[in-house]
């Protein structure tokens, strides 16, 4: 049997590739049957995705886990009690190796300390690295590069909070009414002691007592070569998958009376904010649209050229697929201080929907777009980013040429990166020695 563990994503968080995991493992391992534990609106969130994408996976047990959201340190001893279980529950079905979709220090420290018990001194386990493996880069922190102006962008207000969680996914429901409730109840929080936080860092938490039983996934070759600059990567065993998406099919190029561009999920509404405005100035008369296919689109409601299919609510992904179908090129808007040390899923939705990216210097983005073989135009700075939507704008027939240019060699990353090529790294990451 397979052990799959998400004990922190709750509701559509991590859906994609989580559930591209999870079809990597059956492909791994065709003949042993999954148990998938996670937050029941996780587990909804995962079947919905696997159902949209087309994919079975037969012989999947799904079991709730209680994610903990509690204080520290009653967190710890929620999660000695509901991982000290799951481990029991995985020696009786027979099987010594967890597969965990996400962590935290909290949780990396207790079950090593589950390991240290003498029932579980034998168990394995295999950990995604994900956002918080960036808090590893201990050297100064990079400058950013897009020279923003000082354009204060208005938090969400009361009624945007409330048309969110009125159209939230029903099983989100729930926990934002939590979360929000927490929000509102100003109980102290004081900062954990100076050792204490560091001894919970990822960083001491990864070496602390660690032996060849833990391994760890990176999510981009990016992330394990900038790595390699902090931590011991071969010595704290961690290997390589690409970011598992389950494309969709591929399609033809839209064909369009003027450029369409689009901001597909999360993005960054700053940056959008002083896209939008600075390319409004250079082309005031150019025929152009930015749709921002997700919930954030503060800062742009002045902007005619600027839409919000969402108005502000959550979308399903065949809201945001439709949505996407007519969009020429996907901006990303990430600088070169963005996911250094963990892998963006905005560059797979790119591949996935076939569209070219235009970008900012960013490692995650040109692991994939490179000088050879571009997917789209990087660009050095913010008017170099504007500079380029204009003249796609002003020059549209011609950047369409290049567009096609870029879908070839999107073509061919989705060939390289499929999951399927991706089994035998895969595997290798989750396969320890017989006599182990």
């Amino acid at each position: 049997m397979i052990v799959v563990c998400d004990p922190i994503c709750v509701g559509g968080s991590h859906e994609k590739v989580n559930s591209g995991f999870i079809w990597g493992l059956r492909l791994a391992y065709p003949d042993e049957p999954l148990r998938l534990y996670a937050d029941r609106t996780h587990i909804e969130a995962i079947r919905g995705i696997l159902l949209h994408d087309g994919v079975s996976v037969d012989r999947i047990e799904y079991r709730p886990f209680s994610v903990a959201q509690r204080l520290f340190p009653l967190r710890i001893l929620a999660y000695r009690r509901r991982l000290g279980r799951l481990l029991d529950e995985a020696w009786r079905a027979g099987t010594n190796r967890i597969f965990f979709l996400s962590f935290n220090p909290e949780i990396l420290y207790v079950l090593k300390t589950l390991k240290g018990l003498p029932r579980f001194t034998g168990f394995k386990f295999t950990f995604v690295l994900h956002a918080a493996f960036e808090s590893v880069a201990d050297d100064l922190p990079l400058p950013p590069v897009l020279r923003l102006p000082r354009t204060s962008i208005p938090g969400p207000s009361r009624v945007t909070q409330v048309r969110k969680m009125l159209f939230s996914a029903p099983g989100e429901i729930p926990s934002r009414v939590i979360r929000s409730l927490a929000a509102r109840v100003r109980l102290p929080r004081l900062p954990l002691p100076r050792r204490l936080a560091e001894f919970f860092s990822v960083k001491h938490v990864m070496e602390w007592r660690h032996s060849d039983d833990i391994r760890y996934i990176a999510l981009s070759p990016h992330v394990a070569r900038n790595a390699s600059r902090y931590i011991d990567t071969q010595l704290l065993n961690v290997f390589t998958v690409a970011l598992p998406t389950v494309f969709a099919p591929a399609r033809d190029a839209p064909v369009n009376e003027y450029p369409k561009f689009a901001m597909f999920g999360y993005g960054d509404s700053l940056v959008l904010h002083n896209v939008a405005y600075k390319l409004a100035e250079k082309v005031p008369h150019g025929r152009y649209e930015i749709r921002v296919i997700g919930m954030d689109s503060r800062g742009t409601g002045e902007l005619s050229n600027v839409t919000c299919p969402s108005g502000g609510r959550w979308m399903a992904r065949e809201e945001m697929e439709h949505e996407a179908r007519d969009i020429d090129a996907f901006l990303i808007l990430y600088d070169r201080t963005r996911y250094r040390l963990s892998c963006s899923n905005a560059i797979f939705e790119a591949l996935s929907y076939m569209k070219p990216v235009i970008h900012f210097e960013n490692d995650c983005i040109e692991q994939f777009s490179t000088e050879e073989a571009p997917i789209g135009f990087r660009c050095d700075d913010l008017d170099a980013f504007v500079g380029r939507l204009a003249d796609i704008v002003e020059n549209y027939e011609a950047n369409r040429a290049t567009f096609q240019t870029f879908r070839g060699s999107i073509l061919r990353l989705r060939e390289e990166y499929s999951i399927a090529r991706s089994v035998p790294a895969l595997r290798a990451s989750f396969d320890w020695p017989p006599s182990s």
